[in-house]
């Protein structure tokens, strides 16, 4: 009798066709293909996003940014004011009277540049061959959110309001002036302003105006807002009631007081 075959021995698999036989599978390598082709575009879309978000910051978050750095400054001149008694000239000038430097380089120690200020030299206007090349190592807090200004080339859009002419701003022209002749109160008299529309060299002895600077006030030419801050280091955004809120705040003793 020959053997019976056993109901518990599982009969033998059947050779499995050599891969060499199959060939690459086809599915396999179109995936792959998409897959090469896609990754670099969708990284290259999120580096683009990346990059649009880093020069064209959002509106509100340019606005912010422009009032905090306002905030910072005018607490740097108040450091100044608490070691001089008094605020800086917006313009320096030399014993005959020539304009050398702004006042921007003044409060550098106040603002945690003391390295970069003993750097200048002070008996120099900002455009001499030594203090000229000083121009692009502008500070952070003088750098504009606003991709439109350069702040490679030492661009800055933050001034202070100076009546060249009177003397009647907070800060003077050519004079220090001490926060106590502020008869106005330094809560209703603003200091600084984020003029974005007409930057200057932050080094060089070059602020805005007021009253020029309401004669041509466009809107539209501001995205909707213009930050300033006023003496006691506060800051507001002005949108259309720029017209009513800065012809009372820029004077420091006119006896107008700005609505709030």
């Amino acid at each position: 009798m020959g053997d019976a075959p056993n109901p518990f021995h599982s009969p033998p698999e059947a050779a499995s066709e050599p891969a060499s036989a199959l060939g690459p599978n086809p599915h396999y390598r179109r995936n792959a293909t998409v897959t090469l082709a896609v990754v670099p575009i969708v990284g290259f879309f999120f580096l683009y996003c990346l990059w649009s978000v880093i020069q064209n910051p959002r509106p509100e978050a340019a606005k912010y940014q422009d009032r905090h750095n306002l905030k910072q400054i005018a607490l740097g001149l108040h450091v100044y004011h608490d070691t001089y008694s008094k605020l800086p000239p917006a313009c320096v000038t030399d014993v005959n009277g020539k304009p050398l430097y702004s006042w921007r380089v003044l409060i550098l120690p106040m603002v945690g540049e003391g390295a970069l200020h003993k750097r200048f030299d002070l008996t120099q206007a900002w455009n001499s061959p030594v203090n000229l090349p000083l121009v692009r190592q502008m500070p952070d807090l003088f750098r504009s959110p606003n991709r439109h200004i350069d702040g490679a080339t030492g661009q800055t859009p933050y001034q202070a309001l100076v009546d060249e002419t009177g003397s009647r701003t907070l800060i003077k022209y050519t004079t220090a002036r001490s926060l106590v002749t502020v008869g106005d109160g330094t809560s209703n008299t603003a200091m600084l302003i984020a003029n974005n529309q007409d930057p200057v060299c932050w080094t060089e002895p070059n602020d805005t105006d007021p009253a020029k600077f309401l004669r041509r006030f466009r809107p539209s030419e501001h995205e909707g807002e213009v930050a300033i801050a006023y003496g006691d280091g506060s800051a507001q955004g002005l949108e259309e009631n720029l017209r009513i809120v800065l012809p009372a705040a820029m004077y420091a003793n006119d006896g107008e007081v700005p609505p709030r």
